[in-house]
């Protein structure tokens, strides 16, 4: 009989994972080197990849000790909890050069969702605490461990076909842990919710021959005037990913929503600072600016509950009030002997909060 996840009554989710040197995708195999203070390998993670079984779909993982003293006493895989039910599978231990190890077929000692809350990883690796699927209890006494040199396959098996996106791991050896980062399922709705504002736009201006930047984004000067604003309009329905809690029960369910559109054109205008190139023999009374106009169209994305008419329709009448025109970044444009003889502005504009935003704290 397979073994069956045990369930535990608390809050599903994660660490945050901040972005990693080590590059990562979810094209499998893949693999991530934990390593120590000192650059050494310690472990070696492998995603091997989604094979569809009987009762759904199966995950493979791989762990190698390259060169850690202790052995693995558990290891944290982080999930959300949108599935509803797993299995979990451990497999013996081999030589790491073994070529062909099988797949597990003993259940495994796996708590979901669990963590390792004592034993936090340090803060320079991408996570630090990891709460999902864990494959506890690794090295009883009297069994095989997990030594430098060999090698051991991991699985779960799920019944949803789910996406593989890149998730924290964290593994516990001695009184040690260390974080990376490896493919896991991601939780996805049918029909999600996807923001199709992207606010962000550019702006290119060259200096005239004798001039440089004389300055960073803090100072260019911004004015804009807001056109044309269509109707804020109904855009389908989307499906939302909560967490909600049923008699002490924490569940994720897929929560529709109404989607609404806005769209408003705009004109804005940059004044970036320059200064005269040192021996261009420029003369002029500072502070002086580069000009640069641009035109766009901002959309603004609102949401409402079904059947909710109390805010109908939700968009907000953009104004000089309500939003705002930043400058994100300076790009230099630079001539073949490296002078600066322009530059991109990056900017966004921000929209107005929608009516029936809820603003925290």
């Amino acid at each position: 009989m397979n073994f069956k996840g045990k369930k535990q009554k608390q809050g599903f989710g994660g660490s945050h994972c901040p972005p990693d040197p080590q590059p990562v995708d979810c094209t499998a195999p893949s693999s991530y080197t934990v390593l120590d203070s000192m650059a050494n390998p310690l472990y070696v993670v492998t995603f091997l990849g989604v094979a569809p079984v009987a009762d759904g779909f199966r995950w493979d993982y791989q762990i190698t000790n390259i060169n850690a003293q202790n052995a693995l006493s558990n290891w944290v895989l982080e999930l959300e909890g949108c599935f509803s039910d797993f299995e979990c599978f451990v497999g013996d231990i081999f030589p790491a050069d073994e070529m062909n190890i099988p797949v597990p077929t003993t259940p495994g000692d796996c708590l979901f969702p669990s963590s390792n809350p004592n034993f936090p990883c340090p803060i320079t690796d991408p996570c630090t605490n990891v709460v999902g699927l864990k494959f506890d209890n690794l090295n009883p006494q009297g069994e095989p461990e997990l030594e430098p040199g060999t090698t051991q396959r991991f699985s779960f098996i799920i019944p949803e076909n789910l996406p593989a996106e890149v998730a924290c791991f964290q593994l516990k050896f001695g009184t040690m842990s260390r974080c990376g980062e490896i493919c896991a399922p991601a939780c996805v709705c049918d029909n999600p919710c996807i923001c199709e504002e992207d606010n962000n736009f550019t702006c290119d201006v060259l200096f005239p021959d004798c001039f440089t930047l004389g300055g960073t984004e803090e100072d260019v000067r911004v004015a804009y005037c807001i056109g044309d604003v269509s109707d804020c309009v109904m855009d389908g329905t989307c499906e939302v990913l909560e967490t909600i809690n049923v008699c002490n029960t924490n569940l994720q369910c897929c929560v529709p929503v109404q989607r609404w559109r806005q769209e408003f054109d705009f004109q804005v205008i940059f004044n970036v600072p320059m200064i005269p190139l040192l021996g261009s023999g420029a003369c002029v009374e500072e502070p002086v600016f580069a000009c640069c106009q641009d035109e766009g169209t901002a959309i603004q994305n609102c949401f409402t509950c079904i059947g909710d008419t109390s805010v109908e329709p939700p968009c907000v009448e953009p104004d000089c009030e309500n939003t705002e025109v930043v400058v994100t970044g300076l790009t230099p444009i630079e001539d073949r002997s490296g002078t600066i003889i322009g530059v991109t502005i990056e900017y966004s504009f921000v929209t107005p909060p929608c009516a029936n935003e809820v603003i925290d704290g």
